[in-house]
């Protein structure tokens, strides 16, 4: 097995909201996981804000996943 693979924390086309600080609360501003980097690094393609439409990288911890926020809502 990959090991990078098992231990990735978010997976390609999840949707993400952006931290507002290191394993801060989330903000609104939404993503979809378009790509991993090494060390724990992915490229979000941003769905709305000011960078709409651009792919940026981002650690784990600046990421925080709609699925768990969905379910604490």
């Amino acid at each position: 097995e990959d090991f990078e693979a098992f231990m990735s924390y978010f997976s390609i086309n999840e949707e993400v909201y952006l931290r507002d600080r290191p394993l801060g609360a989330p903000l609104e501003i939404r993503g979809r996981v378009v790509g991993r980097l090494p060390r724990n690094k992915y490229a979000v393609l941003l769905e709305n804000g000011m960078n709409k439409g651009n792919i940026i990288n981002y650690n784990y911890w600046q990421l925080f996943s709609v699925d768990i926020s969905e379910e604490m809502l």
